[in-house]
């Protein structure tokens, strides 16, 4: 696994992560047209509906604003919503009154063994300095035998060594921890432990695993180049402003066809980029032993 770290902080371990979703959670906001698009971009919703039969009970661990238990509800699940920010949680009931939901570790939820026909837990067992061994030993006692679990994790794939070697990832330099990042054969071992058996394993998100590698500017970069008057920089700058304004204007007179090139695109980058290099994600299912 490879570990990720933010700046230090006065807080660490699991106070720090409900400190950082809280602030994340409160300015995200509920923004429905957003948070369609997320849903309809982030192609876990085919595969849910694929997996859970419907009318199931399910669980959503470490539910964040709830945009797949709004989405499930939809589509006829009975669905009930556990996070430890509050925040997250208020949008949740402000985005869907009628969804079940409870501020809860993930490590201890409120609710009996063998509740659950199945569990969604979406980019979450990443975050725990130990591992994810405790969070899936607990998904595993709430989901009944047999039942189903959809699980995501961040993928440290092929390039990302590429990406340190060239200086576009910023190194572990004893932050305070954030997350880790998981090779297909750690996660997949993980989630057997738990007494999950694993029946499909897919790479998701292979435009945001691009997206990793083009590295973050710095103000002591471009800029300072720009300003010292590079003619190069600035002309690219000026090409960059231009695209800008050309999309931005597509957008505004001609939405739909924008979201639906969008779209185009985005399900252009996961049929045919190769997981194993591009991947972002890292999606598990798994049958409750």
């Amino acid at each position: 696994m490879k570990r990720i770290t933010h700046a230090r902080s006065e807080v660490e371990g699991q106070e720090y992560q409900r400190h950082f979703w809280e602030g994340q959670w409160t300015a995200h906001g509920v923004d429905l047209a957003k948070l369609r698009r997320q849903v309809r971009r982030e192609f876990i919703l085919p595969v849910a509906l694929r997996a859970f039969p419907r009318g199931s009970t399910l669980l959503e661990a470490g539910c964040g604003t709830g945009r797949y238990c709004w989405a499930l509800r939809k589509h006829g699940y009975r669905i009930v919503g556990f996070d430890f920010a509050w925040s997250g949680l208020r949008a949740l009931q402000e985005l869907e009154p009628r969804c079940a939901s409870a501020r809860a570790s993930i490590l201890a939820m409120p609710a009996p063994d063998a509740t659950f026909d199945g569990a969604l837990s979406l980019g979450v067992v990443e975050h725990f300095e130990e591992g994810p061994d405790a969070a899936l030993a607990e998904l595993a006692r709430v989901v009944r035998p047999g039942g189903t679990l959809l699980l995501t994790v961040p993928y440290e794939h092929a390039l990302y060594a590429v990406g340190e070697a060239l200086g576009l990832h910023k190194p572990d330099n004893g932050g305070v921890f954030y997350q880790y990042l998981h090779r297909r054969s750690e996660i997949v071992d993980a989630v057997r432990r738990a007494g999950f058996e694993p029946y499909e394993v897919r790479y998701l998100s292979k435009q945001r695993g691009l997206m990793d590698l083009r590295g973050e500017p710095t103000a002591s970069g471009p800029a300072r180049v720009a300003a010292n008057g590079n003619g190069a920089t600035q002309s690219r700058a000026r090409r960059l402003s231009l695209l800008r304004r050309v999309k931005s204007t597509i957008v505004r007179h001609a939405p739909a066809a924008a979201e639906r090139l969008r779209d185009a695109q985005l399900s252009l980058f996961e049929a045919v980029l190769p997981g194993p290099i591009f991947a972002h994600t890292i999606l598990v299912l798994a049958r409750r032993s």
